[in-house]
């Protein structure tokens, strides 16, 4: 056996060890306490380490949480945030897109990043207003401003206000170096 092969089924060996030896695993997935949805992610530390544990408060549109499924849980709509898989996309108000996730009402607050909610073909997506179409395989990201990146989602330019949640952040124009990097995004100031 040569010293490649050995060191590979050596270190086969030992993972398997580890993972048979009781390592920590995440008790869940994602679980509600009260209205904070809490959520276990596993990565490749499982093997070696402890799971990351990470929870965050549901708020406005989405203010209720609710466990969904074996080990799923979402931040859903308040009031009758029950649905079914054939309840149809919507709008509401002009800002907020409403799907039904798993059997819940769940809103997208379209106006946080400055866009509309746009019905098209029977969906409920987030976009500048009017709608502008566009091919994501071809558009170039653009400032609109200082304070808004816009970018091509669901065949829509799309509004990402770098300042919502990205605190400090400004939209920047880049020249890109090939053709993976972006021509602007939004940067910390």
């Amino acid at each position: 056996m040569t010293q490649r092969a050995l060191a590979s089924s050596s270190l086969g060996l030992i993972a398997g060890a580890l993972f048979l030896s009781g390592c920590a695993r995440c008790p869940y997935q994602q679980r509600c306490n009260g209205d904070v949805l809490e959520i276990c992610t596993l990565g490749v530390d499982q093997l070696v380490g402890p799971p990351s544990y990470g929870k965050s408060k549901c708020e406005s549109p989405n203010p209720v949480c609710k466990d969904t499924s074996a080990g799923e849980a979402e931040c859903v709509m308040p009031e009758a945030p029950t649905c079914d898989s054939g309840v149809a996309p919507r709008c509401v108000a002009g800002e907020l897109a409403v799907h039904c996730v798993s059997g819940y009402q769940v809103a997208t607050d379209c106006a946080a990043d400055d866009n509309a909610c746009i019905e098209v073909s029977g969906n409920a997506l987030c976009a500048r207003g009017p709608p502008t179409a566009c091919d994501p395989k071809t558009y170039r990201n653009t400032c609109e401003d200082a304070g808004h990146l816009l970018y091509c989602r669901n065949a829509l330019v799309t509004r990402q206000a770098c300042d919502h949640e990205r605190a400090g952040t400004t939209c920047v124009a880049h020249v890109p170096r090939d053709a993976f990097e972006q021509t602007a995004y939004c940067q910390p100031r």
